[in-house]
């Protein structure tokens, strides 16, 4: 059973959103520059935000 949910969970054809899950693979542009999103996780605690987040984005900076 536990087996089915953990294959479930990584079906990389439909992304999920929860805490511990795999981020899904996106380009973002910083400063003109292109940036995968896997190059945004160094081992520390990580919050991905849309452009209108900046309350998230806030409390992030804050740690």
């Amino acid at each position: 059973m536990l087996r089915k949910h953990y294959l479930k969970a990584l079906d990389r054809r439909k992304p999920r959103k929860r805490p511990g899950l795999r981020a899904p693979h996106v380009w973002l542009d910083r400063a003109g520059t292109k940036v995968s999103t896997f190059d945004l996780f160094t081992g520390a605690f990580t919050v991905l935000v849309a452009p209108d987040g900046g309350d998230w984005a806030a409390w992030a900076w804050l740690g």
